[in-house]
């Protein structure tokens, strides 16, 4: 997805172009596969759009946020969670396009979301926290707090923890059961954008400058 507003699906086998989604009218911010196999896209036009990436299709528009749409996750039970620039997190029945619930308590946009263990939604903000919420009921459970900029990034560890990237150059590793600190990531020499966890279970971390590989375990990078 690009701020061209195209979407573009490749052959991560052999580098070629499969097919160009054209239908958005501003940028796209986020991508998700849905269980049904369609994509859900988050745009700059506050709409998610839900496409058929066989033939290329626009299968439906959900309408509901009031800006930006920058992240999207899918949930347990095959919902969709998005996260605007408006502060709040829409679910969403992609079958039907009906807004089940939203979840209003961060005071910036919400930047990045990451589905728990145990089903529960983690929410990365510009407010400098994350929030975990219970979906079943729509409540918030916990408020990480410890960062001192925004929230750029989330990702689930193999043993369960929270690894979180900000633009206070840091990652940090949270318990999201009881909402505790775990440890600090130190390394990196501007904001911390991406995160994603490796087949090995190692951490990559990607910055505005480079990405570094990190072993969670005792808090040391490996590879930049």
């Amino acid at each position: 997805g690009s701020w061209n507003n195209l979407i573009k699906i490749w052959n991560p086998n052999d580098g070629s172009l499969i097919k160009t989604l054209t239908g958005s009218s501003s940028s796209v911010e986020s991508l998700a596969i849905l269980p049904n196999g369609y994509l859900a896209s988050g745009t700059w036009d506050s709409s998610i759009k839900i496409w058929n990436p066989e033939n290329g299709s626009l299968i439906k528009n959900l309408t509901g946020h009031t800006d930006y749409v920058l992240s999207l996750a899918v949930l347990p039970n095959g919902y969709l969670a998005s996260g605007s620039r408006d502060k709040s997190i829409n679910i969403w029945n992609t079958e039907d396009g009906s807004l089940i619930r939203t979840l209003t308590d961060h005071t910036f946009w919400v930047r990045c979301l990451a589905v728990l263990p145990n089903g529960y939604l983690a929410s990365g903000s510009g407010d400098y926290t994350i929030k975990i919420w219970n979906l079943e009921e729509g409540s918030l459970m916990l408020t990480l707090t410890g960062h001192t900029c925004i929230v750029y990034s989330l990702a689930v560890l193999p043993n369960g923890y929270l690894a979180s990237g900000s633009g206070d150059l840091t990652i940090k590793i949270w318990n999201p059961s009881d909402g505790s600190l775990i440890q600090t990531l130190t390394g990196h020499t501007s904001a911390v954008t991406s995160l994603a966890v490796l087949s090995n279970g190692y951490l990559a971390s990607g910055s505005y400058l480079d990405i570094k590989i990190w072993k969670t375990n005792d808090g040391s990078f490996i590879q930049y």
